[in-house]
């Protein structure tokens, strides 16, 4: 039976998405990990550019098998639609890009900082010190191959994956408000790493927003192309260091701008 004639499935369906993707990383992706680079070997430039592929690839492999088998349109599926969006999108994007990132970096440290301290818990595996360290040190070409995978591939691939397949599955153009905070969640869970989940928040919601006022996928890419190359040249530059008051204040600011400009014309339902 087609999805859309089931009673209210969106949530159930995308669950199911989800889960077979978390099957499909642990039964394929990690043991060619292992196969590849060895336990030693998994925190190299190379094998983390594996994994973001694997992982992101992969997702986006089943979503088109769903798609085809609910046979949804491409366009109507992936959303990359042509369009003439004005000034004040562009600029609202532009300014979501480049100071949502520290927004959230500084939202998900503090968390993570206020859970340990009060818990005692610990990070078994900094997966942004791995992610610094892969970009700064290693073979050039390993590194070069996994700046391109930050960068341009893992973007793509997951703005394909939920703003593009899952906001298909939650009917994200009649239904935003559900459609934007499930994708948000998703979408930091899928990082598997408590201060990247809390610290990808402010932009995914921010995507989802851009998503629906938009009616395209093309400036989601863009705004998270553009985030993640801010973020991996921070990182080679070594400006990587957290963000001063006067800074995040600057960055607060500029962030709510920028949702303003690309939600003032059109009220959410």
């Amino acid at each position: 039976m087609p999805l859309q004639s089931l009673p209210r499935p969106r949530l159930g369906f995308a669950l199911l998405y989800v889960v077979t993707c978390v099957v499909w990383t642990v039964v394929v992706v990690v043991p060619l990990l292992l196969l590849l680079f060895g336990e030693d070997g998994l925190a190299s430039p190379l094998a983390l550019a594996v994994s973001a592929v694997g992982m992101s690839g992969g997702a986006f492999a089943i979503a088109e098998v769903a798609r085809r088998l609910q046979t949804w349109s491409p366009g109507e599926t992936w959303g990359l639609i042509r369009g003439s969006w004005g000034a004040p999108l562009w600029l609202g994007a532009a300014l979501g890009a480049v100071f949502l990132g520290v927004v959230g970096e500084a939202l998900g440290t503090g968390v993570w900082d206020l859970v340990s301290s009060t818990f005692g818990w610990r990070l078994p595996l900094d997966n942004l010190a791995a992610i610094a360290e892969s970009l700064r040190t290693g073979p050039m070409v390993e590194r070069a191959v996994f700046a391109a995978v930050v960068v341009l591939v893992g973007p793509l691939f997951e703005e394909l994956v939920f703003r593009g397949f899952l906001w298909r599955v939650m009917d994200g153009d009649a239904h935003p408000v559900g459609a934007i905070i499930t994708t948000s969640l998703i979408f930091a869970l899928w990082h598997f790493d408590p201060i990247q989940s809390v610290g990808v928040l402010p932009l995914a919601v921010f995507l989802g927003v851009l998503r629906w006022r938009s009616g395209s996928l093309i400036p989601c890419v863009a705004v998270h192309v553009l985030n993640n190359g801010l973020a991996a040249t921070t990182i080679l530059a070594g400006w990587d260091e957290p963000a001063t008051a006067p800074w995040l204040l600057v960055s607060l600011a500029a962030g709510a701008g920028a949702f303003a400009l690309i939600g003032a014309r059109r009220g959410i339902r």
